[in-house]
C-alpha cells in the first residue's frame, strides 16, 4: 500500500492509500489531465504566467511525479523533445 492523493468522490482529492497490486500506472496523457484536475481541486490558489515565479509550480510538478512514481526528466532529451502548442486567446 502506498500513501497517495485520491478522489474522495466529492470532487476533491484527499490523501489516501493505493493498493499497488490493483492500480495501473498512469500514462502520459492521464498524468497531464490528472495533474490539472489536482490543481483545480486545491484550496490554495496558484498563479501561472511568464511574469510569475515558477518555483511553486515546479514543486507541485515534483510532488505529482514523485507521488505517481513517474520517471525523472531525461536531461539529454528534455526540453528538445517537447512541442509547445500555440497559445490561444
Amino acid at each position: 500500500m502506498k500513501n497517495v492523493m485520491a478522489d474522495s468522490g466529492n470532487g476533491r482529492l484527499e490523501r489516501g492509500m493505493r493498493d499497488e497490486n490493483k492500480v495501473e500506472k498512469v500514462n502520459a496523457s492521464e498524468s497531464v489531465y490528472g495533474f490539472v484536475a489536482w490543481l483545480t481541486c486545491r484550496t490554495k490558489p496558484i498563479t501561472l504566467s511568464s511574469k510569475d515565479d515558477c518555483s511553486e509550480i515546479a514543486r507541485l510538478v515534483k510532488d505529482w511525479c514523485d507521488t505517481n512514481e513517474l520517471p525523472g526528466v531525461r536531461e539529454e532529451r528534455y526540453p528538445g523533445n517537447i512541442i509547445h502548442p500555440v497559445e490561444h486567446d
